[in-house]
């Protein structure tokens, strides 16, 4: 397992790498950190903003979680998705100008 401490480009090898560049659903899981980094969202909020279904975008935050991606937030009965310093560190990776990320990324 990788730490989530680590702060290179190592980062986003093997497993972050699939999940979020050659697995189907690749693509909505990266608008979901996206999203997710400018402010927590629930399941609802994230499914209208994407415009699927709450049942898929679901599947997809539980993988995200599962990854280290994200984490959850209870308040009251209602689950707030907020992004882990992991999941920013992917984000920035992911979606800087910077000439060390391929450019097939994009």
């Amino acid at each position: 397992m990788h730490s989530s401490s680590r702060t290179n480009k190592s980062e986003l090898d093997n497993e972050t790498s699939v999940l979020l560049k050659f697995t189907r659903g690749a693509e909505k899981r990266r608008r979901i950190l996206e999203l997710i980094k400018l402010t927590p969202r629930n399941c609802n909020q994230i499914a209208e903003e994407l415009r699927a279904d709450w049942w898929s975008t679901q599947k997809h935050l539980q993988r995200l979680e599962k990854a280290g991606l994200v984490e959850v937030v209870n308040l009251g009965h209602t689950r707030f998705y907020n992004i882990t310093s992991k999941g920013l560190l992917v984000v920035n990776l992911l979606f800087s100008n910077s000439s060390n990320v391929p450019s097939e990324i994009y």
